[in-house]
């Protein structure tokens, strides 16, 4: 299964078009394919040399021609091509092998043996794009409306069919509008850039406009009952919704409540009603976190629960997306094991533990089988950002590189005091400041195919790595092979810092939606941009 990765657009770039060239010309060649010469003629009826071999069919219309005298450059004397003369239009009525039998259905001089059937490209075509996303069926419809050989129109008689296969590729089929007779049938496999670049090479990237606004957190998934793709952004107190359309993120609204201070935000059906809910964690009174549920009513975000002792977090597990579940307490620590969370007839209570997340901490976490053998492996970034692997409570594998860092972070208000108070007394230590923190660290998330997505920032000032201020964003795939991460892919790098991220899975493909924020200085706004990436 091959997959994919989203964005928000101010322009298109020319290799996103550049994958379905190849698909372009064999529209073009099959179009111009259908053209043959008559066999012989008797009265209303005739035989021409189109058969099956040429895909024409029963009911097909086509053309006649007759190739007359030839036109000649009067300086070069160079034969440019013949003349052509319209003869009339005909219907095949059987179709064999290697010919046809035709009646004629419009006349305007008599035919002969030797004149020539065609369907005179460009032809009318209708097109029909089933199960294909959003973003590629705005890039699949800008590329086959350059093919010269057809001219896209409404009710024509031959229909141009494109579905997403499973296998990752677009099956395309021409069909006769009416009767429904397939004239033609082919796969793309949507891989190859004719760059000779492997297949997790970026194949397209799309930037949004900057918003005046400070994001910090992020979701995609069906925020409203009408099957679009919405992003919510959560600033500090307020979350904000966009629609993707395909070329660029459309405002469409905003969740009628003022929040405290929003530590993360998550979008997932538990429900089952085929709307995500939308999951809400935030710092509470200064001393607590807290989590609320809420749902579209089609009208307005509707609480459906709130003041939950949790804090919240989207996994993928294998492609499907999950939403876990852990205590913090009172002094900042996380309590007990990851849980998943479940909604039991309308109650959202959490569900049975993940094995191995004893020591885990919610934010910086994911799981999947990534051995193929019926048990979770438990991935976890540690405080120092390195990606551990555990099965069950063996350690299996423990990165080198870094992982997961982000800006953000939360701190409760009695770890606050006791820093304030030691500071009158002369005895405050930064180093210890730094450690109180909680730093929200990045998403691990697992695909269909058992890749895991992560992000890294790069330490803005290199001597001052500890800082936690970050310059510039990149985002990784790797694969599990049994014993390490081996890496299969990395974006190009993003600045000034990649906040947050989510993976959205759909029609077989992966994409991958990023929020980076950047700030204008002391006296400008702060500026937050959706970015959207495809790798494979």
């Amino acid at each position: 299964m091959r997959k994919f990765i989203l964005l928000l657009v101010l322009m298109i770039p020319a290799i996103a078009f550049a994958r379905f060239e190849k698909l372009t010309t064999d529209i073009n060649d099959m179009f111009s394919r259908f053209t043959g010469y008559v066999v012989s003629v008797e009265n209303n009826d005739l035989i021409t040399d189109l058969g099956r071999n040429k895909g024409v069919y029963d009911g097909m219309q086509l053309k006649i021609y007759r190739l007359n005298e030839p036109i000649i450059h009067p300086i070069t004397k160079q034969v440019l091509g013949n003349k052509k003369i319209f003869i009339g239009d005909i219907e095949i009525t059987e179709v064999f092998d290697t010919y046809s039998n035709a009646k004629i259905s419009k006349l305007t001089r008599s035919i002969k043996p030797g004149d020539l059937v065609t369907m005179n490209p460009p032809v009318d075509v209708a097109v029909k794009i089933e199960k294909l996303p959003v973003r590629l069926e705005l890039l699949l419809k800008e590329e086959i409306s350059r093919a010269r050989n057809i001219i896209i129109k409404d009710n024509a008689s031959i229909t141009l069919t494109f579905t997403q296969k499973e296998e990752g590729g677009i099956g395309y089929s021409a069909t006769d509008s009416k009767n429904g007779n397939v004239i033609y049938s082919r796969y793309f496999s949507d891989q190859d850039l004719g760059q000779g670049v492997g297949s997790m090479a970026t194949k397209d990237i799309l930037r949004s406009k900057q918003y005046v606004k400070s994001y910090k957190s992020m979701a995609v998934g069906h925020a409203k009952p009408d099957g679009k793709i919405y992003i919510a952004a959560a600033a500090m107190k307020d979350i904000d919704l966009y629609v993707f359309n395909g070329k660029d993120f459309a405002p469409a609204g905003s969740v009628n409540k003022k929040f405290e201070n929003i530590q993360n935000i998550e979008l997932a059906d538990l429900d089952g009603d085929g709307t995500d809910e939308l999951f809400v964690s935030e710092l509470k009174y200064e001393t607590t976190v807290r989590s609320s549920i809420y749902e579209f009513d089609g009208k307005e975000f509707k609480e459906l629960d709130s003041d939950m002792q949790y804090i919240f977090r989207t996994v993928h597990v294998k492609g499907k997306k999950k939403i876990v579940a852990q205590k913090l307490a009172v002094d900042g620590s996380y309590i007990g094991m990851v849980h998943n969370l479940l909604n039991n007839n309308g109650k959202y209570e959490r569900g049975s533990a993940v094995s191995g997340t004893r020591e885990a901490s919610i934010y910086g976490f994911g799981y999947s089988d990534l051995n193929g053998n019926g048990m979770n492996e438990v991935l976890s970034i540690d405080k120092d950002y390195h990606l551990s692997v555990y099965n069950g409570n063996a350690l299996k594998y423990t990165s080198v590189e870094q992982f997961g860092q982000t800006p953000n972070f939360f701190m409760l208000k009695n770890e606050v005091a006791d820093e304030t108070s030691a500071y009158k007394e002369g005895e405050s230590d930064p180093f210890v400041y730094e450690m109180k923190k909680k730093y929200i660290k990045g998403r691990v998330f697992v695909n269909s195919d058992n890749n895991i997505y992560l992000v890294q920032n790069d330490p803005k000032y290199q001597i001052f790595s500890n800082t936690k201020i970050y310059g510039a964003s990149r985002f990784a795939v790797y694969s599990w092979d049994g014993r390490r991460l081996r890496s299969m892919w990395q974006s190009e790098t993003f600045e000034p810092t990649i906040e947050d991220y989510y993976m959205y899975e759909e029609f077989g493909r992966t994409y991958l939606f990023l929020l980076r924020t950047s700030s204008e200085g002391i006296l400008g706004d702060d500026l937050s941009q959706f970015i959207y990436i495809e790798t494979k």
